[in-house]
Parts: structure tokens; sequence; C-alpha cells
């Protein structure tokens, strides 16, 4: 596994164990473990662009070390954005009068990206289901970076996982280990008047011992 202990910004492979692998960390106790895709929990996040022949609008979930009211450009180079938190528990990104509301259909998602602070979630696929199936010729960015500096990204074309056997062709399944914490964001362009559902399958959180046991992966 990689090592984030220094350098410029690295690639990592999404469907691989990242540094941080709460089933191997022995460095916390884990609140929930599923052993089957029947156990895992499920939390779908509903990107909704409102606006109508509008360009593209970025969005992240996550990204709770940086500064939660802005988000990066789709190059990860510039905040251009602004992101605020509604009495709903929503996250609305906004550029103009075009706008992203980005909602969790389980709880309010601040309550979440509150939680991404002091708990890790291991997540083991990403299901992406759009209602325009334009989006899924789009790519998404997940991007760790630690409060020290170190980053680490990886770009993920969806189309790449479309499998022409299945049945729906909104919904696309994306294999992967992730590990969603206080230093991670995926972020999303979102297309015109389209709604984008990521859902993430959950099979393990926990919250860290220490940042010692973060330390040795």
């Amino acid at each position: 596994m990689m090592n984030f202990g220094g350098g410029a910004s690295k690639n990592f492979d999404p469907t691989q164990p990242l540094p941080f692998d709460p089933s191997k960390s022995g460095g916390g106790a884990a609140f929930f473990k599923a052993n089957s895709r029947a156990q895992m929990a499920k939390l779908d996040f509903v990107l909704d662009h409102d606006s109508v022949g509008t360009a593209t609008l970025g969005a992240v979930i996550g990204n709770k070390h940086a500064d939660p009211l802005r988000v990066l450009d789709s190059n990860l180079t510039a905040q251009s954005a602004i992101a605020a938190c509604t009495t709903a528990g929503a996250f609305e990104f906004t550029d103009g009068t075009s706008k992203v509301t980005l909602t969790c259909n389980q709880l309010p998602y601040n309550t979440f990206f509150n939680a991404l602070g002091n708990a890790v979630f291991h997540i083991s696929m990403l299901r992406i289901k759009v209602s325009d199936v334009a989006q899924l010729d789009k790519q998404f960015t997940v991007r760790r970076q630690t409060m020290f500096g170190y980053s680490a990204e990886q770009t993920i074309v969806i189309s790449n996982f479309i499998d022409p056997d299945q049945n729906q062709s909104n919904v696309v399944d994306i294999p992967t280990s992730l590990v969603m914490d206080a230093e991670t964001g995926v972020y999303i362009d979102i297309i015109d008047d389209a709604t984008l559902t990521v859902s993430m399958f959950i099979d393990e959180f926990l919250k860290p011992a220490s940042k010692e046991a973060l330390a040795a992966y």
C-alpha cells in the first residue's frame, strides 16, 4: 500500500485498499462490520443540478478537512464555488444562478459530513445512478489530502465500468476499496438539469484509536 509520508501529489488505484484500511488497522474500535453484501449499510448521496442550458457545475462529497464552504474546480486547482448548508442539512454548491444541491436519502447530509471528523467509513462499492445517461460520460475524482499537505488523487471514468449485459442503462456499479474520512473528497461535475445519485456501500466504520494508528499506514 502507498505511503503518504511525503512527496508530491500521487495517483492511487481506487480498486485497491488505501493507506488506512479499517479492516487491517487494529487501531480503533469497529462500530460496524458487514460480513456480506446484505449486511452492508448504504448511503445514497443525491446531487441535483437544477439549471437548464448552463455549464456543468462541480460538487464534492466529503472533504471535511478542507474548507467546508468551498469546492475545488474540476481541475482541483482553484476554489470556484461556494457551498451553503441549508436548514434541511443539505449543501448547495452555487455558481451565479446555477446550483447543485447535495442531500442524503438516509439522513441529513451534514450529519454524515460532520461524522467524517471523528469516524472512518470503508466503502466496498459505489453505485452511480443518473437521470440523464449523458452524465455517464463524465468522470469523477477521488482526492485525499492530509493536513500536512500530502495528497493523492485518482480520476475514475464512469463509463469504463458499464456492463453491456446489465438491464438498467442508467445505473453503473464500481467496485472499490475506498476509505472516506476527514481527508477524502469525491469531486463530481454535474451536467445541467441532471440528477446524479452516488450510493456508497459501507462494510465497516470505526473511530481511530489515535493519530499513531493512522501514521502506521
